[in-house]
């Protein structure tokens, strides 16, 4: 469930066996579960999220009064979600500005944000009123390349949801309350998609063929460029083969060099010096939790700090520009980076 499985492919074909449930319980069935209890193996997906105001309970208990079942909960959770806003242009309310997690601006100010907002929601608020969810992260759609006959997944197709345990009868359902204008898969191609598609196929093609090179394929190559062993001589070359494979490596190369220095990502400034303090922070063993928001992985550990108010600063600058209106700044939170990256553990 949680682990990753990697093998060197072989020559010749791959055989494995797999056990999967076909298709996803329908409401009837899911309502007849009932409310099934949570073996402690699930108890860590009960947990709930440390430093929200009572403003949150109170919003998940209202909404569920009068579900019996917990499918009747989910959906009383998407519903309040499905009247909210898909946007990427995220506002920082007063009280995310005094402070708040940014997850209470999402709930009672602003009602609108991307899928992480809508899928962090409904994982936070069913948890608070003993439902057991997970945030999933994954990919939504793909394209398909028809020079190479590939799908290609891309950073645009990135997308949040959330996956409900309903006992070992059924297991995890999914639930997506970001509003359909914001599942479609998106489109990360640049203004020419032709010459993009065919730099995608010639980086397919660099990863079948030089990086997922097994034997299969080297003994193929070296049949075309007639390096061929008969009666005990030594392999005859057909030397124009090797040039036109050479040469032909040699372009795909310099276009694959070519298109990484062009494509490579860029963090924004901000995110850049975030990662900095934290890198800093890590090298006195103050690491964040995945799950922590930047303030309160600085409020954590604050009290490890000689003087923590630099890191607290620097944080609320940084969630202004982060997660607030774009602008902010940029001056100010460099100057408040290094002090940031100062701090020092109190003496032990």
């Amino acid at each position: 469930m949680h682990r990753e499985f990697r093998i060197d492919k072989p020559p010749g074909p791959v055989q494995y066996e797999f056990v999967a449930q076909v298709g996803t319980p329908n409401a009837r069935l899911l309502r007849e579960l009932g409310d099934p209890p949570v073996d402690d193996e699930f108890a860590g997906y009960l947990r709930r999220t440390e430093g929200l105001s009572p403003e949150v309970l109170a919003l998940a208990e209202r909404l569920t009064a009068g579900s019996t079942n917990r499918y009747d909960k989910v959906e009383a959770l998407m519903a309040h979600l499905g009247e909210f806003g898909y946007t990427t242009d995220l506002e920082s309310s007063q009280r995310v500005r005094d402070g708040a997690d940014p997850l209470e601006g999402f709930l009672f100010d602003t009602q609108a944000g991307h899928c992480e907002y809508f899928a962090t929601a409904l994982a936070v608020l069913g948890r608070e009123v003993g439902i057991p969810t997970r945030l999933v992260n994954g990919y939504y759609g793909a394209h398909y390349n028809a020079l190479g006959d590939f799908y290609a997944v891309r950073q645009a197709d990135a997308h949040s949801w959330v996956e409900v345990w309903f006992g070992p009868e059924a297991g995890w359902i999914t639930f997506d309350p970001t509003p359909p204008s914001g599942r479609t898969a998106g489109d990360g191609a640049p203004l020419i998609p032709a010459l993009n598609e065919a730099f995608d196929a010639l980086r397919n093609a660099y990863l079948e063929y030089v990086i997922d090179y097994n034997l299969t394929k080297q003994l193929s190559l070296l049949e075309g460029l007639g390096m061929r062993s008969s009666s005990g001589q030594y392999p005859r070359v057909k030397w124009r083969g090797v040039a036109t494979w050479g040469g032909g490596a040699a372009v795909l190369l310099l276009a694959l060099w070519l298109w990484r220095r062009r494509s490579r990502p860029k963090l924004p400034e901000a995110q850049r010096l975030y990662a900095q303090v934290l890198k800093s922070l890590a090298r006195h063993g103050m690491v964040r939790e995945p799950s922590e928001s930047p303030s309160r992985f600085a409020q954590r550990v604050q009290p490890e700090l000689e003087d923590g108010a630099p890191l607290l600063s620097f944080v609320a600058q940084y969630e202004a520009i982060r997660f607030g209106r774009a602008g902010g700044d940029l001056a100010e939170l460099r100057r408040s980076a290094e002090g940031a990256r100062s701090v020092r553990p109190r003496p032990s």
